[in-house]
């Protein structure tokens, strides 16, 4: 959720009108929400399609319209630490004399205590250890502070001692130590919350611009499963410059003038030269005033094709509260991503990998033979053949939603495929398949793995014997997704026992309300699994 104050709302106005940003303000409202931060509101009732919130590309935060634009390009730094180091700088070093000033500082790191906001994985021990064994945890990885994050600060701390001894160009001091052998971390950790807050705030904006931030834009706060917004912009632009249309960066492969002149200028040595601090400044003040001169008119219409838009997919009625969607996101990776949790996640799952692998470690002699059958091969000849199965269904079984185990396995595949999927890939690609989804059923590869591990020895036979024939196991595998007999229940039961009684444990140590709502939501899908296995 945005944690913007309401002190910052007049800043925002004024930079809006500098920038000019047209937000529907006869219509929607910025006040207070009942879910944290501030929200955007409907004044009145409002039709689909209407645009909201149009704001030109060039007055969309990014590292190629930031004021150490030039830097960042000669430097070849692009992505999220550009944008992050651009942030530094405009709101630490630049500060009233940037463009952008009175919209960004605006974006706090800090609560009302002077306590960084952080992600979870920069937690102290004693916050994180209720957490462990969610999915943030098992699934994610999220307590684990990633090493590219470190990394990230130790080239952004070099580029600023640099910039500062070849330009003159002053060290943000509050994100950086003037002695770049030094680890300050305090500092680190301020970088870490700058990034968060970024990172919770960014918009894709095109395959120029990249990420941005969005003014007004990121107040829109989340809704689970029914948006009332979309975000619009066109990606497809010019990488160099950001120009929709032609541009002289685009050259024919075949247009050998062009290419004759390009091979001459190459085998042309280049000049240095060297950028002052006097240069910079001068550079800052010209880019505000293109900036202003190209923005500020105060035009009633914008070109759409320049712009990014916010847009109502259907109408809203007075008094309601405008949402957009921040994606199909359970709570451990709204926790971590976003800092917030919301009650009744219909994306939030139970990962039961980890309980699955100490259930194997203690009863190898019993069971390490189906495990490894299902580690090696099991796994993917039954996805193979869910996937074909489903393939041939029609489009009505397909939209069934997270009710359906079709539907929980397109999630599965989503959470394997995506890169915060832990061990995917290899002999471990299984892993991240292994939970409840909402309602407490099981994915179906969970569900197979449970029919595999409590198969009779009869069957157990004929799958391992039709394993090597296609035909012949494509005709046995529709036995591991039948219903749980006893066995399979009381393996369930066993799984998840230790588990709830886990999160119970942990409910009591808990203060912070959104750890709160994210066991509590993982409490009730255990709660839900155990009731329809009586």
């Amino acid at each position: 959720m945005s944690s913007t104050s309401h002190a910052d709302l007049e800043d925002i106005k004024t930079f809006c009108k500098r920038a000019n940003v047209k937000f529907l303000s006869s219509q929607c409202i910025i006040k207070k929400s009942e879910i944290g931060g501030l929200g955007v509101f409907a004044e009145e009732n409002i039709k689909e399609g209407t645009v909201l919130l149009r704001v030109p590309k060039s007055s969309v935060f990014s590292a190629s319209n930031s004021s150490i634009a030039n830097l960042l390009l000669e430097n070849e730094i692009d992505g999220m630490l550009a944008l992050n180091l651009a942030f530094i700088y405009e709101t630490t070093i630049f500060r009233s004399k940037s463009h952008w000033y009175h919209y960004l500082k605006s974006i706090q790191i800090e609560n009302d205590k002077d306590e960084l906001y952080l992600p979870p994985s920069y937690w102290p021990d004693s916050s994180k250890s209720p957490l462990s064994g969610t999915a943030l945890d098992t699934l994610f990885d999220a307590l684990r502070p990633e090493d590219e994050i470190r990394e990230s600060y130790d080239m952004a701390n070099e580029l600023a001692h640099k910039w500062k001894n070849e330009f003159g160009l002053q060290i943000p001091n509050l994100v950086f130590p003037n002695d770049e052998e030094v680890f300050d971390e305090e500092k680190f950790l301020r970088f870490v919350a700058t990034a968060y807050a970024i990172s919770s705030r960014v918009f894709e904006i095109d395959n120029y611009h990249e990420s941005g931030l969005v003014v007004i834009a990121d107040l829109f706060n989340h809704h689970v499963d029914s948006p009332d917004v979309r975000f619009e912009s066109i990606f497809d632009v010019c990488e160099s410059c950001g120009e929709i249309g032609p541009c002289g960066h685009v050259i024919p492969d075949d247009d050998p003038d062009v290419n004759e002149r390009l091979d001459d200028e190459l085998k042309t040595p280049s000049q240095s030269t060297e950028i002052s601090q006097a240069l910079i400044e001068e550079l800052e003040r010209e880019t505000a005033l293109e900036l202003e001169n190209s923005s500020g008119e105060k035009k009633d219409d914008l070109v759409p094709d320049e712009c990014v838009d916010i847009t109502l997919m259907k109408p809203v009625n007075a008094g309601s509260e405008i949402f957009n969607s921040y994606g199909d996101l359970s709570n451990a990776l709204l926790l971590a991503r976003y800092g917030f949790c919301i009650a009744s996640n219909v994306h939030d799952v139970v990962h039961l990998a980890p309980d699955l692998l100490r259930f194997w470690k203690k009863n190898k002699r019993k069971f390490d033979e189906r495990f490894r059958f299902w580690a090696d091969m099991g796994y993917e000849l039954f996805t193979d053949w869910f996937d074909a199965k489903r393939a041939e269904e029609t489009e009505s079984d397909e939209e069934e939603g997270y009710n359906s185990r079709e539907s929980a396995l397109e999630l599965s595949e989503t959470l394997s495929d995506s890169e915060e999927a832990n061990n995917s890939g290899g002999e471990n690609s299984w892993h991240s398949n292994m939970f409840l989804i909402s309602n407490g059923d099981t994915t179906p590869s969970l569900r197979a793995l449970i029919n595999l591990l409590t198969l009779n020895t009869v069957e157990w036979k004929k799958l391992t014997k039709s394993a090597a024939q296609e035909e012949k196991i494509n005709r046995f595998l529709p036995i591991l997704e039948r219903k749980f007999n006893n066995e399979a229940k009381k393996l369930m039961i066993t799984l998840l026992a230790p588990k709830q009684a886990l999160y119970v444990s942990n409910l009591t140590k808990v203060s912070n309300p959104d750890v709160r709502t994210l066991l509590e939501s993982e409490a009730t899908i255990i709660e839900n699994c155990l009731k329809a296995l009586a």
